[in-house]
């Protein structure tokens, strides 16, 4: 199980490398699982959209600082208990199943 963000996937300014490194836990996830599936290895990557954690309080960038806290206006951030919920859900499916990418988005989270 691995922890991924839609940044691994839109463009998002001032998250450039954030959003690199989130891209390359993607691949590596996809890639593992293709790889590990025929072993009988499952691999999953879960990419949230905005979750409401402690990271928001390491970001240094002005410009992320900013649209961060202009999102936390306009809508609900998910809460880690969610992303607790979708790691539950994809560990406990069958062993036949392998959910390979899962994308939790907050519901007013655009992209």
């Amino acid at each position: 199980m691995n922890i991924s963000s839609i940044a691994a996937r839109i463009v998002l300014p001032s998250f450039a490398v954030y959003s690199a490194t989130k891209a390359y836990v993607t691949h590596l996830s996809v890639s593992l699982r293709a790889e590990l599936g025929a072993k009988g290895v499952r691999v999953s990557v879960i990419e949230p959209g905005i979750v409401s954690t402690e990271l928001m309080d390491h970001v240094d960038n002005p410009g992320a600082k900013g649209w961060l806290a202009g999102a936390k206006q306009q809508m609900d951030f998910l809460e880690p208990e969610d992303v607790a919920e979708a790691i539950a859900f994809t560990v406990s499916a069958p062993t036949r199943m392998n959910v390979q990418t899962l994308t939790l988005m907050p519901t007013g989270q655009a992209s």
